[in-house]
């Protein structure tokens, strides 16, 4: 399982909300909710 996976299966577990700057790495904001 990939970091991004385990990231999006949390994200779903703990109804959590991921916010990203528009500074951050691609990666982090291809699983942003938000930017």
């Amino acid at each position: 399982m990939s970091l991004t996976d385990e990231i999006m299966q949390l994200k779903k577990e703990k109804h959590a909300v991921i916010l990203a700057h528009y500074y951050v790495n691609d990666e982090i904001q291809e699983i942003a909710d938000e930017i």
